[in-house]
């Protein structure tokens, strides 16, 4: 209990600190009416990238009643159990076999058939950064309404022993998509180089099946998911799974919320590793 109290209070602590923003930072006289305004608060918010800015622009785009569908309180209130939740996950990210990752996503419409989506992530370990990620993709969807096939590059860092190896990904995508059951169900395939710094370069293939139930749940304005993952290497075979769970919050027209659990195995050296990682992607569609 004193444990959830201490982070309540610094929860609360946060708030107070959104509040103290308004006074002085770009967003302290501005009342956000038009869409447009939400996008450009996105881009300047990607610069300041202070928490207390994030949560009070959030806050702002909530309280917009034109911007924004019906049930404002239910929003409101899940709104809330959702960043307390997340702020709870960042906190417990500490034990060894746990880590906390956050990703943001911008995905951009280049025709009625073609979308580039870039991205970034970032997973802690014990409060600290160990893995960054930047990727570029592309997605075309022309072909069918249940095929979708993309490539894209990716540059990858992660911390060993204090310092940061690189890695260069290039790859492609094929993904099928079938309703069954009233769920949405897709099969992606994805096909790596990767061009390791200070190792020999491996191909690996990773192969996801996602189900996601495609409406509201509970009158509430999210959307859970499940997903397993397998990936296979040259020279290693099958050596990792991971098996998801989530809840996507559409928070508007062209932002929604992901938050996610996924517990992960893997054959290394030193034997069998089981991770669990828990964060959220926020992405943006245009």
């Amino acid at each position: 209990m004193a444990k959830v109290a201490s982070i309540f209070l610094q929860v609360l602590c946060l708030a107070n600190c959104a509040k103290a923003a308004c006074r002085r930072n770009m967003i302290r006289n501005t009342q956000i009416t038009h869409k447009s305004q939400v996008y450009a608060g996105i881009f300047k918010l990607s610069w300041t990238a202070k928490v207390s800015d994030v949560m009070l622009f959030i806050s702002q785009i909530n309280t917009n009643n034109n911007l924004f569908k019906g049930h404002q309180m239910k929003r409101s209130f899940f709104a809330g159990v959702l960043f307390f939740m997340a702020y709870c996950c960042v906190c417990s990210a500490s034990d060894d076999n746990q880590q906390f990752k956050a990703t943001s996503s911008f995905s951009f419409k280049l025709s009625d058939d073609w979308k580039i989506k870039i991205g970034q992530e970032m997973i802690f370990r014990d409060g600290e950064p160990y893995e960054h990620q930047s990727a570029v993709s592309f997605a075309y969807a022309g072909f069918a309404d249940w095929l979708v096939i993309g490539f894209g590059y990716k540059q990858y860092h992660q911390d060993s022993n204090n310092e940061w190896l690189r890695e260069n990904r290039t790859f492609g995508v094929v993904t099928f998509k079938k309703k069954i059951f009233g769920l949405e169900w897709s099969d992606r395939n994805r096909l790596a180089y990767r061009d390791f710094e200070g190792s020999a370069d491996a191909i690996r293939y990773r192969n996801r099946i996602k189900a996601h139930i495609p409406h509201d749940l509970f009158g509430l304005p999210v959307q859970p998911y499940t997903a397993y993952e397998v990936f296979v290497q040259e020279e290693r075979g099958d050596y990792q799974s991971r098996l998801y769970g989530g809840l996507v919050w559409d928070i508007c027209e062209n932002v929604n919320l992901d938050f996610f659990v996924y517990h992960q195995k893997s054959d290394t050296s030193h034997g069998r590793d089981n991770r669990y990682t828990i964060g959220f992607e926020t992405k943006f569609s245009f």
